[in-house]
Formats: C-alpha cells, structure tokens, sequence
C-alpha cells in the first residue's frame, strides 16, 4: 500500500495542481480583460454612433440657420419700416396739421392716409390713425422679436452642439488610444500563455480545459487522501502489533525468568524433601539404637519417667519430619504445575 502510495506521488500532483490553478488564475484574469476590452469596443461604438446623430442634427441646423437669418433679417426690415412710417407720419403731423387742417374740406383726400376725408376733427383722427399706426409697429417688433429668438435659439444650439461634437472626439480619440493599447497588451499576455487568438473563443476554450484539468487533480489528490488515510491505518495496525509481540516476548521473558525461579523453587524444596526424609530415618534410627542399647535399658530402670519422656520426644520429632515430607512434596508438585503454565505461555 505504501508504494501504491508513492506511485500517486502527492507532491507531483499537488504541484501540478497548484501550477494549473495559477494558470487558470491567469486565464481568468486574461478573460476578465478581454470582457472590459469588449466593453471599451462597444462604448466607443456607441459614442461614435451618438456622434453621427449630433453631426446630423448639427447639419440641420447649420441647413437652417440661413433661412431663420433671413427671416430675421425681414423681421428686422419690416419692424424698421413700420416704425419709421409711424416716426414719419406723427413727425408730419406734428409739424404741420394746422397748415393741413386748414386747407381741407370734408371729400378731400387725406394727405397721410389717402382716405376720404368725412368729418373735419383733426385731432381725433390722427389719434386714431397713430393709435394702429403704434399697433402695426408693435406686431412688426413682436414678430422681430419672435424671429431674432429663432434664430439666437438656433445659433445657440448650433454652437453648443458644435463644441458638444468637439469634446466627444476628442473623448473618442482618447478611448481608440486605450483601446489599441489594450488590444496589444491583451494580445501579448495571450502569447504568453500560449494562445494567439486572443479574441477568439481560444482564450475561453482555455479556461474550460484548465478548470478541467483542476477538476480531474483535484479527484487525484483526493484519492491520494483516501490512500494516505489507508495506509496510516495499517501503519496504526501494525504499530499495534509490533507493541503486542514486544509485550508478549516481555511475556515470554518473564515467564521464562519465572520458570527458572520456579525451578530453582521446585529444585530447593526436592533438596528439602530429601533432608528432611534423611533427617527422620537418621532420627528413627538413633531412636532404634537407643531402644536396643543397654544404657538405655539401665536408664529406663534407673528413671522410667525420664526415659520415656526422652523416646516420646525423639519420637514426636521423628513424627513431625515425616509430616512434613507431604507438605513439601505438595508445594513441590505446586510449583511443577505453575512452571508447566507458564511453559504454555512461553508457547
């Protein structure tokens, strides 16, 4: 599993991965500029399209403006004819409608006007007659007036479309400057990544296989992260074992050292049994030969209570070492079984 795990080679990947991911970083960031540059393209086309229409509407005027001039011009004449006749006509009469007055007679055609004349009431004729001449002069001025706002509206116009027309190519010019610049830096930056249509579908088509091929690393990596998890776990599990078969051999090394102890234990006692067993037959014989030996006998005559007191305790320790030859034999045969257990152990 671990060579499994070395053929995946994390490292590999992960730097491949993380070389994909700057360049898909870069893709990115290439594709956001040509999206701005697009931007840019279609601003200035429809700055441009605007342009045409206000150059339109600045040939209007300009095909205008002469007819509105003239007009005005009439305008002007007109207003200046109406009020110099109505100057005229009131100068005239003032200087001489007594002279007029008396030379006229009612059939008489008027000197100013041309009527006939129907009644001799000099004043209040010529006041009416100055009150429409002041009424013609006042629709002359107004329609002077009326003309020159046309006209001064209209040059108005003209002028700030004209300065209007300036400013935008200006501003136009300056965007064509940016976007040639731009067009070659994006198409310089594209060279560098390998794409030489830079706006084509090439620089997007880039970015989808890159974002792929991140995806498909990216399943490597985790597939690495599922091998690496196994192998820790057989690592743990091995770990584990080793421990168990170093604590067994620790096992093995005390039962050993038990087993010997527990030999030399049954080895002591086997000693002791036999002493003991040497001890009570040299005992009952020196209780035989005392029994058989004539001092004895005189002893026993001279003090039967001294002699038996004497057989009964040689007697009693002769009892007491063959009693404990089985104690010992038990113990012995104890620790036999204990040292064949932990022979099994060993096993």
């Amino acid at each position: 599993e671990e060579k499994k795990l070395e053929a995946l080679d994390r490292d590999g990947a992960q730097k491949s991965r993380n070389e994909a991911e700057k360049v898909h970083g870069d893709l990115r960031g290439l594709q956001e500029r040509i999206n701005g540059f697009k931007k840019m393209v279609a601003s200035v086309s429809s700055r441009e399209r605007s342009l045409a229409a206000r150059n339109g509407e600045l040939a209007e005027l300009e095909g205008r403006l002469p007819a509105l001039k003239s007009e005005m011009e009439r305008a002007r004449e007109a207003s200046a004819r109406a009020r110099k006749n109505r100057d005229d006509q009131k100068k005239l009469v003032d200087d001489g409608i007594d002279a007029l007055v008396a030379d006229l007679k009612v059939g008489d055609a008027c000197p100013i006007c041309g009527n006939t004349i129907e009644r001799l009431h000099a004043k209040g004729h010529f006041e009416a007659l100055f009150r429409k001449l002041d009424a013609g002069c006042a629709e002359a001025e107004s329609a002077c007036a009326g003309k020159e706002r046309l006209y001064n509206e209209a040059a108005a116009s003209m002028d700030a479309l004209t300065k209007a027309i300036a400013a935008e190519r200006g501003l136009i010019a300056g965007e064509g400057e940016k976007i040639a610049k731009e067009r070659a830096s994006i198409a310089d930056a594209a060279g560098r990544c390998g794409i030489h249509d830079a706006f084509g579908e090439s620089v997007t088509a880039a970015v989808g296989a890159c974002a792929a091929r991140i995806a498909a690393l990216d399943l490597r990596l985790a597939e690495i992260g599922k091998q690496e998890k196994k192998v820790k776990g057989l690592q743990r599990e091995l770990k584990g074992l080793r421990e168990a078969k170093d604590n067994a051999l620790a096992g093995v090394s005390a039962a050993e050292k038990e087993i010997e102890a527990l030999k030399n234990q049954i080895k002591l006692h086997e000693t002791s049994i036999k002493t003991e067993g040497e001890r009570a037959g040299k005992k009952l014989a020196d209780v035989s030969e005392k029994v058989s030996e004539r001092e004895w006998l005189v002893a026993w005559e001279a003090d039967a209570a001294s002699a038996e007191k004497a057989l009964k305790a040689a007697a009693g320790e002769y009892a007491a070492r063959k009693a404990e030859l089985p104690r010992l034999e038990n113990v012995r045969d104890a620790l036999v079984k204990s040292m064949g257990q932990a022979a099994d152990c060993v096993k």
